[in-house]
């Protein structure tokens, strides 16, 4: 989407008449220019957000991608271009997008999630990057996340936030 900019200009005319009525027609169309600016403000960080969750959903995905439309929304398609359903998704892309479409959806009001190993399904690379992927996700956003997990690559570039829970017998 970016910055949309619309420059109405009038051109002069040798007919006085002509310049006149452009004159009268530019003006006449600026406050619904003026509008369309304003909606499309508004929508912006909207755009961002969406944007920033196909970007990060699509780092963990290597022969595969999503994308996402106006008209048509998410999609998902094989390096071919072939469409392809969430079901035909392995088990830790699924995970991973129910758990990104999730936080993207708890996004308006402030949320805690309780993730119980979440490493389950996931490769080494992306137990790596999956905190930091929610956290991107989640900026702006009043949501916490607790994780109850065995893995040391999903926490070890966050140690500074683990606590580690001892049974106390």
């Amino acid at each position: 989407m970016g910055n949309a900019v619309i420059d109405i200009r009038v051109q002069k005319s040798p007919r006085g008449k002509k310049q006149k009525k452009s004159s009268l027609a530019a003006e006449l169309l600026k406050p619904y220019v003026k509008s369309l600016e304003g909606r499309l403000e508004a929508v912006e960080p909207i755009y961002q957000i969406i944007d920033r969750f196909v970007s990060i959903v699509n780092s963990f995905l290597s022969d595969k991608s999503i994308a996402f439309s106006l008209s048509s929304g998410f999609s998902i398609q094989n390096r071919l271009g072939a469409p392809l359903t969430p079901a035909q998704l392995s088990s830790g892309e699924q995970q991973l997008l129910l758990l990104f479409s999730y936080v993207l959806t708890a996004r308006d009001q402030p949320s805690v999630f309780m993730i119980d190993e979440p490493e389950i399904s996931l490769n080494i690379k992306w137990q790596r990057q999956l905190v930091q992927s929610l956290l991107d996700i989640t900026k702006g956003a009043t949501i916490q996340f607790v994780f109850a997990s065995h893995s040391m690559e999903l926490l070890a570039q966050h140690r500074s936030r683990v606590v580690k829970l001892v049974d106390q017998k």
